[in-house]
């Protein structure tokens, strides 16, 4: 099981990845069609969404005192696999707009 800080240096250095890719994404999206654009854009709002909640979640982990921690962990692991399932699953589907 990993400690605290070691599952919020994973959310956050993951938040940070998946901003950068969203850029990547978005200059990649302003060369496209109107369709593809419009398409890329509801997308990328709905992750934008998913990060801002993945930030709120970081923010909740940090502040959780270190005597709850170790109750709190499993929950945090499982948090943890689910976001990035949909936060991939989300960057995937924006990616198969170009292809």
């Amino acid at each position: 099981m990993a400690d605290k800080n070691e599952l919020i240096a994973k959310l956050q250095g993951q938040i940070e990845e998946w901003k950068g890719e969203m850029n990547s994404l978005a200059e990649k999206a302003e060369g496209a069609t109107d369709e593809v654009k419009a398409q890329c854009g509801e997308a990328m709002d709905a992750l934008r969404s998913k990060c801002e909640e993945g930030e709120a979640t970081l923010a909740e982990w940090k502040d959780k005192a270190e005597d709850a921690w170790e109750d709190f962990q499993k929950e945090a692991e499982a948090s943890l696999a689910t976001f990035k399932t949909t936060v991939t699953d989300s960057i995937e589907r924006i990616k198969s707009f170009f292809a």
